[in-house]
């Protein structure tokens, strides 16, 4: 079928709430609150019946006013709620009030201002006293029904709750008696200060320190809206919505102790008891003045205390070798490490320890080394076995003048060596050389000793298919001048160390043991000179691979990278083709009976 037309369900309204009325002189007016719901229809009609005789009035919003009352007696009033389904149930039964001509009239605009569990209730005087002189004012709570009776306005009333919502109506006494009660003042809401926050411990940081608290058993009826930590010394202040909060800009080594105040919407504050005392702290700067005392496989070690303990008391020192890492602790200095090994130079740096950690390492110390002495050895064996022990040679006493191997055993009384010409040396005893001519040391000799005079030593040269150089002699610890070598279609890199060219030589200064030194090289890209003639290759560029015309008997073709390293060999003889999968990109040069050409290889 068609839609019927739009229906809106509604039943009758809930009946109207705190009903009050006040007395007048054969009158009372009656304030209500609207009832909670309309039931779906507009409310169009409000209805006071009086009790007793059922007076009626009518109107559209409170207050109503009942006329032709009888003064004398003693009224209650109950209100109802119309709307386009029918009427509500009554309202609660009003105040009792006694219409009179003798009687005061109400006092008018009741204000109230809270406290903590109290409030101020302010009225204007009525324009009646019903013939007589008001006495006294008395307020009423709603809810909880406390009263007080005082001479004028403003009211204190006590022994309200906090948290609680409340209104209040006042009442004009003359001697005739109590008049009509105001109209209920605006609702307001007592709020007090919150208790003391609980529990309140720091712990200490580095220049901080972090407060925790437990929340005030009562907020004085509202939520806490901010926490505010304070120290003592110093009132440095931090606030936070909740615990934990972290108090900065604190003095490292100070006690501080800490209270927490709670603050609510209204402001009221109340401060916790102080929290036990805390000393921020940090880890120590690092010891300073590092002085080092070598001996025997150890070393002690001494310094200065740090410029700063960070706020704690230094509990103890490490002091550390470089190389080795040994290390040696304790509550001061001097520090002795032992296990070192002798004839290593070192290094040493120390670290501070308070109870929050340990400093940064120190400076380090100068290099130090210790040389052992036959006093210093405990063990059996010859020099060489002493040699090892020590890592460096001690001196001796006397002099010697020896040609040819220098060897010197454990009888050996020898300080001062000259050496003759072309004598191989060989010093398994530090000492002090004096040398007379340059000397070919083919040998070993210490370092460790002092050398007077001229020790010349071997400088060989592997030129790597360069121009042929003649190996050198050249002076111990002078400047070294290393000559360049030339080879045809290269371009010299640098000298090496070792025949892999993986280690390029860079001192200046002749080292006691003398050098053998390999040329490392790089082809000149575009200048490889070839008679084509003889061998050409095509395609070149090549990708996969080429073919070589050698014109030529069997023979084997070479092709090298640019640093002149072999990569691959292939017996050719006339035309063949050479398959270069396996090179990577780049610039090759093919060799085939001393004729070459270029490959470029993508």
């Amino acid at each position: 079928s068609d839609a019927s037309e739009a229906v809106t369900p509604a039943t009758v309204p809930d009946a109207p709430t705190v009903v009050v009325a006040t007395a007048g002189n054969a009158e009372a007016e009656v304030s209500f609150t609207e009832p909670d719901s309309d039931g779906g229809s507009a409310i169009t009609l409000y209805t006071v019946t009086s009790s007793p005789e059922s007076i009626v009035a009518t109107g559209t919003e409170s207050p109503i006013t009942v006329e032709g009352l009888t003064n004398g007696t003693a009224y209650a009033f109950t209100v109802t709620a119309t709307n386009g389904v029918g009427d509500s149930d009554p309202s609660d039964a009003s105040n009792e009030v006694t219409p009179s001509s003798s009687l005061p009239g109400a006092p008018t605009n009741v204000s109230a201002e809270g406290g903590d569990g109290l409030a101020y209730v302010s009225f204007t005087a009525p324009l009646l006293d019903g013939g007589s002189p008001i006495l006294s004012y008395t307020v009423t709570s709603i809810p909880d029904g406390v009263t007080v009776t005082r001479a004028a306005s403003p009211i204190m009333i006590t022994h309200l709750t906090n948290g609680k919502t409340y209104r209040f109506t006042v009442t004009a006494n003359n001697e005739n008696g109590a008049g009509a009660p105001s109209v209920p003042s605006a609702p307001i809401k007592l709020i007090a200060s919150p208790s003391s926050p609980l529990n309140v411990t720091a712990v200490a940081g580095n220049a901080q320190a972090t407060i925790s608290f437990d929340p005030p058993l009562l907020d004085g009826g509202v939520s806490i809206a901010l926490y505010t930590v304070t120290s003592t010394p110093g009132g440095f202040q931090m606030t936070g919505s909740e615990s934990p909060i972290t108090v900065t800009g604190l003095t490292n080594g100070t006690s501080y102790t800490f209270i927490v105040e709670a603050s609510n919407a209204k402001g009221y504050t109340t401060a916790s008891a102080p929290s036990a005392a805390v000393i921020p702290a940090t880890v120590p700067d690092a010891p300073t003045s590092l002085t080092v005392t070598m001996g025997n496989q150890m070393a002690t070690i001494n310094f200065d205390a740090p410029v700063s303990n960070g706020g704690a008391a230094i509990t103890g020192y490490t002091v550390t070798s470089n190389p080795g890492g040994l290390s040696a602790s304790g509550i001061s200095g001097p520090l002795t490490i032992h296990g070192l090994t002798n004839g290593t130079p070192y290094t040493f740096t120390a670290t501070a320890t308070n109870s929050v950690g340990h400093s940064l390492a120190s400076t380090a110390s100068g290099s130090a080394v210790y040389y052992a002495t036959l006093s210093d050895w405990t063990g059996t064996g010859d020099w060489e076995d002493f040699a090892k022990w020590s890592n460096g040679l001690p001196g001796s006493t006397t002099t010697a003048t020896i040609d040819g191997i220098v060897t010197l055993n454990t009888n050996a009384d020898v300080k001062n060596l000259t050496i003759l010409h072309n004598s191989n040396l060989v010093v398994k005893f530090g000492s002090t050389l004096t040398v007379t001519d340059p000397v070919q040391n083919l040998g070993v000799i210490s370092n460790q000793g002092t050398i007077i005079g001229e020790i010349s030593v071997p400088i060989v040269f592997n030129v790597n298919g360069g121009d042929v150089i003649v190996d050198m002699m050249s002076i111990y610890n002078s400047p070294l001048n290393l000559p360049t070598p030339v080879r045809t279609g290269y371009t010299f890199v640098n000298w090496c160390i070792d025949s892999d060219l993986s280690i390029p030589y860079t001192e200046t200064i002749t080292p006691i043991n003398g050098l053998v030194l390999y040329a490392n090289w790089e082809i000149k890209d575009g200048i490889i000179t070839y008679n084509r003639d003889l061998l050409t290759v095509y395609p070149n560029p090549a990708t996969d691979g080429f073919i070589v015309n050698a014109n030529a008997q069997s023979s084997l073709l070479n092709i090298y990278d640019i640093s002149g390293r072999l990569v691959m060999s292939k017996l050719v003889a006339g035309k063949n083709y050479v398959d270069v999968q396996s090179l990577k990109s780049g610039i090759y040069l093919v060799k085939l009976n001393a004729q070459t050409c270029k490959l470029i290889k993508r």
